[in-house]
């Protein structure tokens, strides 16, 4: 999720009335929780960063997938997830969320039914780490850094006056505005992602949010309330709960894999 656009992952974008070779209809799912559509305005802009490189299927090119952009808009979905759809393009983007797919196991099967219209051939793009899967295998970060991780990408700190943020050796970042707490995280590290990392232990960033007490709150993007880092860890405490209770009512074979992504593959193999 943090390099531009134009760089990530090349997703097809079909424009509305096109069909396949033998007449049939197609819709195309992406489900990622590096999108970074909880940015905002321009958040499907090429030179955002993100991890979504959109592409018309006909001219090749570039498709912006910000709500208000190419027929795009926004809807939220459970708890934390955002969805981008659009009136030009048969696509949905949905900067999934681990929080929600383990705490609903229909969780990917709404999503699809909500907008698979009938006779559609389904195409569903899933990425694993931090969107179906509790752990990363490849960075071997476990269940409780990737909780965090997630957290940041749709927690925001909303300053009520202008302050520093020291860390380390690293260069000063002045927070004058409210901001998700993911992106702070990185310019904070100059875009060292192992520095990024050391955030999502729990020791380090309650070191962080010691700067920010006195000077921000806390919120959820899209919520109105807000709410302090005391607040902010008994909801970690209460997700890393119902992460294990569903680790003990799977077993090791699920290997930390949600259980709405077996329903998922289940449902679209009938």
């Amino acid at each position: 999720g943090g390099s531009p656009k134009g760089s990530a992952k090349v997703t097809p974008a079909v424009p509305n009335g096109s069909l396949l070779a033998d007449g049939q209809s197609v819709r195309v799912f992406f489900f990622d929780d590096n999108i970074n559509l909880t940015l905002g305005d321009g958040s499907g802009a090429a030179e955002t960063k993100g991890i979504c490189n959109l592409r018309d299927v006909v001219t090749g090119r570039y498709v912006d997938f910000s709500a208000g952009q190419n027929g795009f808009t926004c809807e939220a979905a459970y708890r934390h997830t955002l969805i981008h759809h659009s009136t030009e393009y048969q696509n949905v983007l949905v900067q999934a969320n681990i929080l929600d797919a383990m705490s609903n196991p229909e969780y990917f099967n709404s999503i699809i039914s909500q907008f698979a219209r009938g006779g559609e051939k389904l195409v569903v793009f899933m990425d694993v780490n931090g969107t179906i899967l509790w752990n990363d295998s490849i960075m071997d970060i476990g269940p409780a850094e990737i909780l965090l991780g997630t957290m940041f990408g749709f927690t925001e700190i909303r300053p009520r006056r202008g302050f520093d943020m020291n860390w380390g050796g690293q260069p000063t970042v002045r927070v004058e505005e409210t901001q998700v707490i993911k992106p702070l995280l990185m310019k904070i590290a100059e875009g060292d992602n192992s520095l990024v990392h050391e955030f999502w232990k729990r020791d380090k960033f309650s070191d962080l949010m010691q700067q920010v007490g006195s000077n921000a709150e806390l919120g959820w993007v899209g919520k109105p309330e807000s709410f302090s880092s005391e607040e902010f860890f008994n909801v970690y405490e209460e997700y890393m709960r119902e992460l294990h209770k569903q680790e003990r009512a799977q077993g090791k074979d699920a290997c930390g894999i949600t259980v709405s992504w077996f329903k998922c593959v289940s449902k679209l193999r009938q």
